[in-house]
């Protein structure tokens, strides 16, 4: 009987969740869309700046008289040296409790400087799951490693810790940075930025940092691929690594392909540290949007890019459910550009009206060949503006934004700024400019009108001089009578 009625259950059931699904659409993804997998995003257990404060982290002491960990330059500091004095020193800066009983597995991360390192005195990393409340009485797991110190200040590591299996399902785990120093001398441990989440880290672990001051994502210092895994989400960063493959469907893990033989994707690549990287966990893929990048990156096109090294220009951001790279603009690969050159000089058109924006001053001396004005030296506050050629076609020139003057309107005409902000006035009889970071007591306001043959006229109200360009001295001044040559404006 009870099989007749379970057989029965079972079958009104299926029937119910047939019914019940029957208006439901099937979810689908183009796996070569571009979009990346619709793996889960993972969460945060702690995430404190140590900005302003500690937050829920308590500095708590293990030293009479001692110095305690201090927020100051935006940061956690521990050390025994403070306003001037010494004194021997130990103190815990310990989390608030954290629930990994859910965790799959957990990764502790934070930004550091450790200054001083030849001095005496312990920094640590500690980590528990039976806190006492007093840290000095609890047992703790030391999982320091060793951290790298710093040579000059403003060079920031990154700890890259995997929380110990013996913690992950525990929901009463907690991390503490201590230090201690004698009463003679202190090394200086600041900490900022420090983050448990969700995930392990791809490289393992990395207590001893990698220093991020040494790859910035700037061209001049790009984040390698090791790198990039282990930053927070960044845009406009520039990564270098080696083209190893791309991905076939919705997930990586199932569709990597390392190589490009059979490559028929034009979406996506891999890219690693290394050109023989087999490990998908030590890559990234890289999003190819339409155009240029994905013409001429993508492996089903150009097979022989496999192996090659690569510069990017986009953003870290999730893709595929990894640190990725998106919105990639520009690309560097065997020293060709492709897609928009970051450094292509911006062009500026020749302009016959003014009106408040940034300018480039230039005047003819010979045919296409025009005097570009530079700025006065940053050391120097008075002068003649020296030039530079450039190669004019179509009214239009290029040349470097350092090189532009901001007009913004004033009573009876314009203020002239330089890119770095100071302002341009004459003073006394000198035909020479003056120069200050203030706004001037007086003689800052041009006057700027345009004849017929489309060259400006930019006359100092306060002295009636009107800026011209020296053929004799290569270079710009202001003079009372028109008897060198007229200036043209640029603007982009």
């Amino acid at each position: 009987m009870k099989k007749i009625f379970y057989s029965f259950f079972a079958t009104i059931f299926s029937a119910l969740m047939l019914v019940g699904c029957e208006d439901v659409p099937a979810p689908y993804l183009n796996p070569n869309s571009g979009e990346g997998g619709s793996e889960e995003v993972t969460g945060e257990y702690l995430n404190e700046t140590f900005n302003s404060s500690f937050g829920k982290f308590e500095a708590l002491s293990a030293a009479d008289g001692g110095f305690d960990w201090i927020i100051k330059f935006n940061c956690a500091v521990g050390t025994g040296y403070q306003d001037g004095v010494n004194k021997a020193s130990a103190s815990y800066l310990v989390s608030p409790e954290m629930n990994l009983g859910a965790s799959k597995g957990a990764l502790l991360q934070f930004e550091y400087q450790l200054g001083y390192a030849n001095n005496p005195g312990n920094d640590k990393v500690y980590i528990t799951d039976n806190y006492t409340g007093d840290p000095k009485t609890t047992a703790w797991t030391d999982i320091t490693g060793t951290l790298e110190t710093v040579a000059t200040w403003g060079t920031w590591s990154i700890y890259n810790y995997n929380i110990p299996a013996a913690f992950i399902g525990k929901s009463n785990v907690r991390i503490a940075f201590y230090f201690d120093a004698p009463e003679t001398r202190s090394k200086t441990w600041e900490i900022r930025n420090v983050v448990v989440k969700e995930g392990v880290s791809p490289n393992g672990d990395v207590p001893n940092g990698t220093v991020v001051t040494e790859e910035d994502g700037s061209q001049e210092k790009p984040f390698t691929v090791t790198n990039a895994l282990i930053q927070e989400a960044k845009t406009g960063v520039w990564v270098k690594g080696y083209i190893v493959g791309y991905v076939y469907g919705q997930k990586i893990a199932d569709g990597k392909v390392f190589g490009s033989d059979t490559c028929t994707v034009q979406t996506n690549l891999l890219i690693a540290s290394t050109p023989d990287e087999k490990d998908y966990t030590k890559c990234m893929p890289v999003q190819l949007p339409k155009g240029d990048i994905r013409t001429g990156l993508n492996l089903k096109d150009n097979k022989g890019n496999i192996r090659q090294e690569v510069l990017l220009l986009g953003d870290l951001a999730t893709y595929y459910g990894v640190p990725g790279v998106k919105n990639v603009t520009a690309a560097v690969l065997n020293g060709k550009v492709v897609g928009k050159d970051p450094n292509a000089e911006p062009a500026y058109k020749k302009v016959v009206a003014i009106a408040e924006g940034k300018y480039v001053l230039g005047a003819v001396k010979d045919g296409a060949t025009h005097a570009v004005a530079l700025p006065l030296d940053a050391a120097k506050n008075y002068g003649f503006l020296n030039t530079t050629d450039v190669t004019v076609a179509g009214d239009a020139l290029t040349t470097d934004v350092a090189n532009e003057f901001t007009f913004t309107k004033a009573d009876g005409g314009y203020t002239i700024q330089d890119a770095s902000g100071r302002y341009y006035y004459m003073s006394g009889t000198y035909d020479s400019f003056q120069v200050s970071a203030s706004l001037p007591a007086a003689d800052y306001v041009w006057e700027v009108t345009f004849n017929d043959q489309g060259n400006v006229l930019i006359k100092n109200v306060g002295k009636g001089k009107t800026i011209q360009f020296s053929t004799k001295y290569n270079s710009f001044g202001a003079y009372t009578d028109i008897t060198n040559v007229l200036p043209i404006l640029f603007k982009k």
